[in-house]
């Protein structure tokens, strides 16, 4: 089953490009790939503006890949939307940690969160911009019959990161029956999986992990429609629609401050301090990985004001309306146009409270916030009364992403 492959070396190959070459043949007749690509929507997602408090210094104090240059002030004015794809490739081979290889041994380019920063991708070294090698060649190798659904990536265990960058393949439901489908995975069964692909009718007997390499009869492998720090689409919005509604009450706590203090990286030392803050104010605190997936998803769907630390467990405001107000607090070691990102849409502005790290040494390092100066911020947020920015909700595929 391996004699399609050559893992030495992988050249890449674009989504584009595929496209391009969607109408060749082999010579059995048999279609060897088929993409089609949907362009960006012409509409943006308007994101919010936002109101700064804290330092009014927002540059970090140490350089790395996680953040964008100049944070704080790319903060974009209009949400930029990307082109999304679906190919379909015979007899290919995904390794886990989200890498496709091509029975032609093509590196497939959705193998990459980021094609911009392919030389940081895990798992691979860069010959050049174009070709690769595989830091561990798979020794074992599966063969999945049938037709199969790509749904990996290179941080497939991380809370956030499948919400954003893996979940969003699914917008390729509105196209094809996903209970027909196996749907191939990470080696790991997170507590996350399975009550996130329930909402899309998906099984646990659908679902393959992935522990070495997969080989498929036919891989569908749908681009990512939302992509960190860079951009979002309507067809992401419309995904996380998907998981809202299921989960959706219809009920539950008006105000809510979600609580890293249970996390260990990038503590926010004066949290303490600063739940009993929010308390004062009538939030109640949660700390969300005591609670089930739906639980957190209902909370974030129903509360109408909600505040946090930025981060993984401030990516659930994917599944809020755009009438909610958010406020986050960050040091300045942690300003991500994620946050943006995931609150385009939205009818008021984000609220984002600036701390200070505590040393200079990393982007995760710990880091407080001044708390006189936050009393002031959150009375001032508490005190919205107008509407001062209206961010646009368009629909994908006539579904509404609201």
């Amino acid at each position: 089953m391996t004699r399609f492959y050559s893992l030495d070396e992988l050249t890449l190959l674009h989504a584009k490009d595929l496209a391009q070459r969607a109408d060749v043949k082999q010579p059995n007749g048999a279609e060897d790939t088929v993409c089609t690509v949907f362009a960006a929507s012409p509409e943006s997602i308007v994101p919010p503006n936002v109101i700064y408090h804290g330092s009014h210094n927002l540059q970090p104090t140490v350089p790395n890949l996680l953040l964008d240059s100049n944070p704080g002030l790319l903060f974009p004015r209009v949400t930029p939307g990307h082109d999304i794809a679906v190919a379909r490739l015979l007899d290919a081979m995904c390794i886990d940690g989200g890498i496709i290889i091509d029975r032609s041994s093509r590196l497939y380019s959705e193998s990459f969160r980021q094609i911009a920063r392919a030389r940081h991708r895990v798992g691979l070294d860069a010959v050049t911009e174009e070709r690769f090698r595989l830091t561990t060649v798979p020794r074992k190798f599966r063969y999945v019959s049938g037709r199969c659904i790509f749904l990996d990536g290179e941080h497939f265990a991380a809370y956030g990161h499948f919400l954003g960058e893996i979940i969003t393949r699914l917008w390729v439901r509105a196209f094809v029956d996903l209970t027909t489908f196996t749907i191939v995975c990470g080696k790991v069964a997170t507590p996350h999986l399975l009550p996130l692909l329930e909402p899309f009718g998906i099984r646990r007997s659908q679902v393959v992990l992935n522990d070495g390499a997969v080989i498929c009869e036919e891989l569908w492998v749908p681009s990512q429609s939302f992509l960190v720090r860079q951009s979002t689409t309507l067809a992401a919005r419309s995904t996380w629609k998907v998981i809202a509604d299921h989960y959706d009450q219809h009920h539950g706590p008006q105000r809510v401050y979600i609580s890293r203090s249970g996390t260990g990286s990038r503590p926010l030392l004066n949290e303490a301090q600063v739940e009993q803050l929010f308390q004062s104010h009538g939030f109640q605190v949660v700390r969300p990985e005591t609670l089930p997936v739906g639980s957190q998803v209902n909370q974030f769907r129903n509360a109408k004001w909600l505040a946090g630390c930025s981060g993984s467990n401030m990516f659930n405001c994917a599944f809020s309306g755009p009438e909610q107000r958010k406020f986050l607090l960050t040091s300045r070691n942690y300003i991500l146009h994620t946050d943006v990102l995931l609150n385009a849409g939205a009818q008021y502005p984000l609220t984002y409270f600036i701390g200070e790290p505590e040393r200079e040494v990393h982007v995760h390092a710990a880091w407080k916030v001044d708390l006189v100066s936050l009393e002031t911020a959150v009375n001032d947020w508490l005190d919205q009364t107008a509407l001062p920015h209206f961010g646009a909700c368009e629909t994908f595929l006539g579904r509404g992403c609201c």
